[in-house]
């Protein structure tokens, strides 16, 4: 009878541990799940932060080839300007001379 007793003790003891184990088993595989999940989301957000730079980065580009652009354009019309100055200067000269030489 104490034998039976304690044959019935240590399975239960041994069930309980295989019950244990079994948890054990299954939350660390939750938390496996769990942490595989996080590490696709944080590969998503730095996927879409790279995604955004680029995007940042071509803006940016854009920008300073405009930029670049209307100061060209700008530089272009300043020495054009100069050389209209220039010239209209140079026949105002040649006009004066012209008139000098008449008088």
């Amino acid at each position: 009878d104490e034998q039976l007793r304690d044959l019935e003790a240590g399975l239960q003891d041994a069930a309980r541990r295989e019950l244990g184990l079994m948890e054990r088993h299954t939350r660390e595989q939750e938390l496996w799940g769990e942490r595989a999940q996080a590490e696709e989301a944080v590969a998503a957000q730095l996927e879409q932060a790279h995604q955004q730079a680029e995007a940042m980065l071509v803006e940016a580009r854009a920008h300073t080839e405009a930029a670049t652009a209307q100061r060209e354009q700008e530089s272009d019309k300043a020495i054009d300007a100069a050389r209209e100055a220039t010239d209209a200067l140079f026949r105002a000269e040649q006009a004066e001379e012209k008139q000098l030489e008449a008088a």
